[in-house]
């Protein structure tokens, strides 16, 4: 795998592509979502073995640039690759789901929101927790893990969306 940080915008109507000039760092595997307006960027990873990211950036088609919306950092959701995330428009927040930490966890199944209008993450469901870490590379004890009954089975690389009334 290599990391790209090239974007392009597909024009329907003319079936030509367009190239952005200045993009957010290299990254794959990240998740993305849209508010009919902008654009939104989440995590990644700058190579297969990492560093996973968890930063979030926003593109603006009309004006052409990209904004780091939120850097990251301990007051948002861990790093990962192939988290899921939607707009939801009856708050104006992005909801970001699951995806694959470089931890002791791995698949997560954890829920967050990000307000757009305050910048802030905060979250929602904290979903499984590692418990029992595992003794070796791959050997998980059948305790390494709290599980949260009320959450979905941990994942990545899943899709989401909303349906016309807001359901996730």
């Amino acid at each position: 795998y290599s990391a790209q940080s090239d974007f392009w915008k597909l024009n329907l109507a003319a079936g030509s592509w367009t190239q952005s000039v200045e993009n957010p760092v290299a990254r794959l595997q990240h998740t993305a979502a849209t508010d009919g307006s902008k654009l939104y960027v989440f995590g990644g990873t700058q190579a297969f073995f990492g560093p996973f990211l968890n930063d979030l950036w926003s593109f603006d088609p009309a004006t052409e640039t990209w904004d780091e919306v939120h850097s990251g950092g301990s007051d948002a959701p861990t790093e990962r690759i192939g988290g899921s995330m939607v707009y939801e428009e009856a708050s104006d927040s992005l909801l970001l789901f699951a995806g694959h930490d470089f931890y002791e966890l791995g698949n997560l199944n954890d829920l967050w929101r990000f307000d757009i209008a305050s910048g802030a993450w905060s979250q929602l469901r904290e979903g499984d927790v590692a418990d029992n870490l595992n003794a070796a590379f791959c050997d998980f004890p059948a305790d390494f893990v709290a599980i949260d009954p009320d959450s979905p089975e941990r994942r990545s690389s899943a899709a989401s969306g909303t349906t016309a009334d807001g359901e996730l």
